[in-house]
């Protein structure tokens, strides 16, 4: 039983993870694009974070607290996971919807609002806190 929650723990984090790597790779390429590509790499994050890693988080929570309560994970891998599931659906998810709205409006209007901008800067330090959270979480011994 054990194994299968570590699993379903390293599968989420491998779904964080991997969503994540999407978006920075997305955002990058978009740094000098069109607005076009801006809502386009936009529409796939907002999607990709509701599809893929807010689930992905959640699995990783779920199995790490099964564990925990059959006393194999440590009770502050829970606290961390809560945390990084607090931040995403309370900051990060919000931002998403945000940064692709203001891309549209910035498509219609020509420029970068300066709405995008804020809600994309609180998106990128707060799922970088989030992403080394995670990557702590993978990597810590016990």
């Amino acid at each position: 039983m054990t194994a299968i929650l570590a699993w379903g723990c390293h599968a989420g984090i491998a779904l964080f993870l991997g969503s994540v790597l999407t978006f920075v790779v997305a955002s990058s390429l978009t740094a000098n694009a069109s607005f076009e590509d801006i809502v386009f790499a936009r529409r796939l994050i907002r999607r990709a974070t509701l599809a893929i890693t807010m689930p992905g988080l959640w699995l990783a929570m779920l199995a790490t607290a099964a564990m925990w309560f059959t006393g194999s994970a440590p009770a502050w891998r829970v606290a961390v996971l809560g945390l990084v599931l607090l931040v995403g659906h309370t900051a990060i998810v919000p931002a998403t919807r945000v940064c692709l709205e203001q891309a549209e409006v910035s498509r219609r209007e020509g420029r970068l609002s300066s709405a995008f901008r804020r809600a994309y800067l609180w998106e990128s330090v707060l799922g970088g806190i989030n992403l080394l959270a995670m990557i702590v979480l993978l990597f810590e011994q016990r």
